[in-house]
C-alpha cells in the first residue's frame, strides 16, 4: 500500500494546474479510450491519497472500489468537487463547503458497500436486476400504446 512518504504516491501539484486549468466533471459513459485511461490512473492516485488522509475504512471505500459503478461515480463527483474547491482560484469558504459534501458522499458511500457486500478481502459482484438487463418486449408495447393515444399535433401548455 503506498503512503504518503512513498515516492509512488506523488505530491498534487495544484499551483502549476493554475489559469491553464478547470476542473470539469467526468462522464464516464462517453469516455474514450485515451480519455478513460487518464482518468483511471488520475483516480486511483486520488482514492489512495484520500483513503490514506483521512483514513477510511474499507466498508467506506473497499479495495475494490473501481469494480463498482456506483463508487466509481460517488468517488468521482467527489474528486471533481475537491479539485474545484482547492483551486487557486476557489474562494476561502469552497473547503469547508468541499468537507461538508465529502460527509454526505461518505454516508452514501457507507451504505453502498454495506449493500454490496464487500470487505476488506473480498468482493462481491453488483446485483444488476434481471429487468434492467433482458429486453422487455411488453414495455415497447406499453410504449406504442400509449404513442398511439396522443394526438399528432401537441396542444399549446395550458399553464399561461
Amino acid at each position: 500500500t503506498a503512503t504518503p512518504e512513498d515516492d509512488s504516491f506523488p505530491p498534487f501539484d495544484l499551483a502549476a494546474l493554475a489559469g491553464a486549468w478547470q476542473p470539469v466533471p467526468v462522464c464516464w459513459k462517453i469516455l474514450d479510450h485515451d480519455a478513460a485511461a487518464g482518468e483511471w490512473a488520475a483516480m486511483a492516485e486520488w482514492v489512495r491519497w484520500l483513503a490514506t488522509r483521512y483514513t477510511l475504512a474499507p466498508r467506506t471505500i473497499p479495495p475494490c472500489w473501481y469494480r463498482h459503478g456506483a463508487l466509481i461515480e460517488e468517488l468521482s463527483a467527489l474528486r471533481t468537487g475537491w479539485l474545484a474547491a482547492f483551486a487557486p482560484d476557489a474562494p476561502g469558504s469552497a473547503p469547508l463547503d468541499w468537507h461538508t459534501m465529502f460527509a454526505a458522499t461518505r454516508n452514501r458511500l457507507d451504505e453502498t458497500v454495506s449493500r454490496g457486500g464487500c470487505t476488506k478481502d473480498d468482493h462481491r459482484d453488483d446485483q444488476i436486476a434481471t429487468w434492467l438487463t433482458t429486453p422487455d418486449s411488453s414495455f415497447t408495447d406499453a410504449i406504442e400504446e400509449d404513442l398511439s393515444s396522443r394526438d399528432q399535433t401537441p396542444a399549446p401548455p395550458a399553464w399561461n
